[in-house]
C-alpha cells in the first residue's frame, strides 16, 4: 500500500479468496450479498464482515481494509477481487463488474501527513478526553494541556507519538513539543500555567496543528 503511494499509482489491486467486501460474512450466511462500489469515508466499512482469515491468505478482510485506508489517504481507489476467477486481470483493468471498488476520500492526504500517518513508528501515546478529540478532529485544532488525560512512553520532544480516545483506540499521531515527564507534569493544566509548572514555556500547544494528522475512519 506504501508503494502506491510512491509511484502515484492509479488503483491498488488486491486479490484475495473471495470475491469482494460483502454486506455479511459470505462464508456464514450464503444470502449475503456482494457491495460493487463503495466510498472509503462510509460508516458501513466501521461494521465491514469477514475478520476471520482466508484460505489463502492471512488477517483476513481486516488487513485488506487497512490496504485500502492508506492507499485512499493518498487518493488512490482500490479493488478487492477474487483471483481465482479466471481472466480476472483482463476484467479488472478494463472495467469489468467485478468485486468491490473502493473510491476514496475527496481529499487526500498532504505529502507530510500521509508521511506522518503510516511511514513513522510511534515512540509513545497520550490518552485525551473527549473534549480535546473533538477539538482535534473537528475543529481542527491544535492539542492544549488540558485536555490531556495520561502518557504513556518515555518519549523525548519532538517525538511521535499517538493520540488516542477515551475508548483506547488511536486516532492520530502527532510530533510533540514536549517530553513524556513534562506532559506529565501540565497534563490536565492551562497553557497560562505551563511555565509554572515547568519552569519554562517553550510553546502552548503539547502538539501544534500543523504536526498532527487525523487518521481517516474506516
Amino acid at each position: 500500500a506504501l508503494i502506491c503511494n510512491l509511484v502515484d499509482a492509479d488503483l491498488l489491486l488486491i486479490l484475495t479468496d473471495i470475491d469482494g467486501l460483502y454486506d455479511r460474512d459470505p462464508r456464514q450466511d450464503p444470502e449475503a450479498r456482494l457491495i460493487p462500489l463503495i466510498e472509503t469515508n462510509d460508516p458501513v466499512l466501521q461494521k465491514a464482515p469477514g475478520r476471520r482469515a482466508g484460505t489463502l491468505g492471512r488477517g483476513g478482510m481486516v488487513t485488506k481494509m487497512q490496504a485500502v485506508k492508506k492507499v485512499a489517504a493518498a487518493g488512490i481507489p482500490s479493488l478487492i477481487a477474487n483471483g481465482l476467477t479466471p481472466g480476472i486481470l483482463d476484467a479488472a483493468f478494463s472495467a469489468g463488474d467485478v468485486g468491490t471498488l473502493f473510491v476514496p476520500q475527496a481529499q487526500k492526504l498532504k505529502s507530510r501527513q500521509y508521511w506522518l500517518a503510516y511511514n513513522v513508528t510511534p515512540q509513545g501515546a497520550i490518552l485525551v478526553d473527549q473534549g480535546a478529540r473533538q477539538a482535534l478532529v473537528r475543529h481542527k485544532k491544535s492539542l492544549l494541556p488540558a485536555g490531556i488525560v495520561e502518557v504513556f512512553g518515555g518519549f523525548r520532544k519532538g517525538a511521535p507519538v499517538h493520540l488516542v480516545d477515551p475508548e483506547g483506540r488511536p486516532f492520530a499521531m502527532g510530533l510533540t513539543n514536549y517530553s513524556a515527564r513534562d506532559i506529565n507534569r501540565i497534563k490536565g493544566r492551562q497553557s497560562q500555567e505551563i511555565a509554572q509548572a515547568l519552569g519554562h514555556k517553550d510553546y502552548d500547544e503539547v502538539i501544534h496543528r500543523d504536526n498532527l494528522v487525523i487518521f481517516p475512519e474506516i
